[in-house]
Formats: structure tokens, C-alpha cells, sequence
């Protein structure tokens, strides 16, 4: 009485929702970075080559490179905040149990599509401001 939530027994061992994000962050955010550093390597690479080519470049390539990174990574941590939100909303519809399994759900879906659709976006501004 007075206490909220369920927080184990000798039979079951709970786990906070914070814990699992962070291990998945521990494989997650590396390996992006190094595909974000990539992409904008490359980027850099083919204005590199254009500047050798033609003695000029406008840098496209690299400035839309960076600005689909950051575009993926906010539109992946908006996925993820409002994801989990609905997720935990949903999830418990199916009693209190179901929260955690929807915001983990929820999250780790709408993050990934939050990151496609942010890097898209991120991209098309580019696309826009160069005329392309």
C-alpha cells in the first residue's frame, strides 16, 4: 500500500527502461558516427576530385553530406522521444506491463524512421539551396 510500480520479487529481476537504451546506445551511436564520418569523408572526397578536375568546387557534396547527418540524428532522437511516448501509451492499453515492452518498441521504430525521413530532409535542404 503506497507504493507504485512493481519492482521484482525473488523470482523476477526488473529493469529500468534508461539501462536497456543505454546499451543499445553503446553499439548504436559509434557505429553511426562512423557512417555519418563516412559519408561526409566521402562527400569531401568527390569535391576534392571536382576542385582537381575543373579548378573549382562548390562544396555540395560535402555541406550535403554533414546536413543529412544532422538531419538523421535529429530526426532520430525525435523518433525516438515521441516513439517511446506512444509506445508506453499504447503498450499500457494491455495493462501495466505492456509500457515498457511499447516504449522499447516504439522507440527503437519510430528513432529509425525518424532518422530516414531527417536525413532525407536534411538532404532535400541542400538540394534547394544549391539549385539541384
Amino acid at each position: 500500500q503506497g507504493e507504485q510500480g512493481f519492482y521484482g520479487n525473488q523470482y523476477v529481476s526488473t529493469t529500468k527502461l534508461s539501462a536497456i537504451g543505454s546499451r543499445i546506445s553503446d553499439v548504436t551511436v559509434p557505429v553511426g558516427r562512423l557512417i555519418n564520418g563516412g559519408n561526409i569523408a566521402y562527400g569531401a572526397y568527390l569535391d576534392l576530385r571536382d576542385y582537381l578536375s575543373n579548378g573549382y568546387t562548390d562544396l555540395y557534396n560535402t555541406v550535403r553530406a554533414a546536413a543529412a547527418s544532422l538531419g538523421g540524428w535529429g530526426g532520430a532522437e525525435a523518433g525516438v522521444f515521441l516513439g517511446a511516448e506512444a509506445g508506453a501509451s499504447f503498450g499500457s492499453l494491455f495493462g501495466g506491463v505492456g509500457a515498457i515492452p511499447g516504449a522499447i518498441i516504439g522507440g527503437v521504430v519510430f528513432g529509425v524512421i525518424g532518422s530516414s525521413y531527417g536525413s532525407q530532409f536534411g538532404g532535400t535542404l541542400i538540394d534547394n539551396a544549391y539549385g539541384r
